[in-house]
């Protein structure tokens, strides 16, 4: 393993950690602990936004290790040579994280009442 995987892997892991963490902080005491904008969430939401907080760092985390493994072994295909098992393992973190993103825009525009198929 080189000293770039090391960093990247050494990053990585410590957001993911300290995202989880903030994550299941915030579902076990019902208070958002990060809220930049100061909004005034229920406890329901508070539970509902640090849970999808609490899986983006377990994603985040699954995918450091699988991104670090693959990097040191150098079995990372390029975009027109070799096998193309890598192109799943490279998007389907971004598709689930992309995902927990649009519940947590869910859940503000519920907070919002900007509901958009309520008639």
């Amino acid at each position: 393993m080189d000293a770039l995987t090391a960093c990247i892997a050494l990053f990585l892991a410590f957001f993911a950690g300290c995202w989880t963490t903030l994550g299941v902080m915030s579902v076990v005491t019902e208070r958002l602990y990060f809220n930049p904008r100061r909004i005034q969430w229920s406890s329901r939401e508070v539970r509902m936004l640090g849970l999808t907080m609490a899986v983006q760092g377990l994603i985040l985390g699954l995918w450091t290790v699988v991104l670090t493994l693959t990097l040191s072994f150098r079995t990372l295909p390029w975009f027109w040579l070799g096998p193309s098992w890598g192109i799943p393992q490279l998007w389907l973190p971004f598709i689930a994280l992309s995902l927990t993103l649009a519940f947590t825009a869910w859940i503000q525009l519920r907070h919002f009442h900007r509901w958009p198929f309520r008639a």
